[in-house]
């Protein structure tokens, strides 16, 4: 088996434009996605954390790449259903107060499969199937 050499760049001049992540943690998945994209990229990071508000972080003044980062209402992949009008609610707020555009945004669900939560295989292939072009979960 032939040998090769990887080579991996940061290229902090790379614009990713907008980027929405809902994740359903309120700690570690915002600190990891704060450390990658303020730290290492050095992009705008804001976000809306259960119980924490609102946080800008490295603000830019030409803004060609933006994280934001929201929870989900609660601890659980079940409170993003698309009919939920926590979604809804939530696109709006950003645009009207945050000036993020979700329609012009990649958005990222983030959620992990603990021992006791977010096992409803069904209702996750549901949810992959009308929110996004994700491959389903077998």
């Amino acid at each position: 088996m032939e040998s090769r050499d990887m080579n991996v760049r940061i290229n902090k001049e790379k614009s990713i434009g907008k980027v929405l992540y809902i994740v359903e943690g309120n700690k570690t998945e915002a600190l990891i996605l704060y450390y990658i994209f303020c730290k290492i990229y050095d992009y705008q990071f804001e976000s809306i954390l259960r119980g924490k508000g609102y946080h800008k972080y490295n603000s830019k003044e030409n803004i060609m790449s933006q994280v934001f980062v929201i929870n989900t209402e609660e601890s659980n992949i079940k409170t993003i259903d698309k009919d939920n009008d926590f979604l809804n609610n939530l696109y709006i707020t950003l645009f009207e107060q945050y000036d993020f555009n979700v329609d012009n945004a990649a958005i990222y669900y983030l959620f992990d499969r603990d021992y006791q939560s977010n096992t409803d295989v069904l209702f996750i292939n549901k949810m992959i199937s009308t929110l996004g072009n994700a491959i389903p979960v077998n």
